[in-house]
């Protein structure tokens, strides 16, 4: 047998993808997140790898956190704070258009936790998205 190459995705809205190999998060549940290892695009589902227990598991697409883009002009890697629940900020780590919902790990005890977008101010932005990617609903679907 030869030795295939997969770069199997699918669509996330209409102009992102989830792939392969891509690191995914769902809410609190996977710690450290979970590695994309194959997709059904008939069923809209996408199996999963946690990182810290290397369990499979079988999500469906729209319940998966990217850890790229933006969302109501919050971005992964942002630094924010929610009123005064995060002591020292918290680091924005995923975003899930569907839901609305930032993904933020605690910069005081490194725990998860599922916020709404417009519930969060950005303290520190990361560089990797400008101006005009902030300003859309949701980069890079808008």
């Amino acid at each position: 047998l030869g030795s295939f190459s997969s770069f199997a995705c699918i669509d996330y809205e209409s102009t992102s993808e989830i792939c392969v190999d891509d690191t995914v998060f769902k809410g609190s549940e996977y710690k450290n997140g979970a590695k994309v290892v194959a997709i059904n695009s008939y069923e809209n589902t996408i199996t999963v790898r946690s990182v810290n227990s290397s369990k499979l598991f079988v999500e469906r697409a729209r319940d998966l956190d990217l850890t790229k883009g933006c969302l109501l002009g919050v971005c992964v890697d942002d630094t924010v704070f929610k009123g005064s629940e995060y002591k020292n900020g918290a680091k924005v780590v995923a975003i899930n258009s569907h839901e609305n919902t930032i993904t933020v790990r605690s910069v005081n005890n490194s725990k998860l936790f599922v916020e709404r977008a417009r519930d969060l101010d950005v303290v520190d932005a990361c560089v990797d998205y400008g101006t005009a990617e902030r300003s859309m609903h949701n980069f890079p679907n808008d």
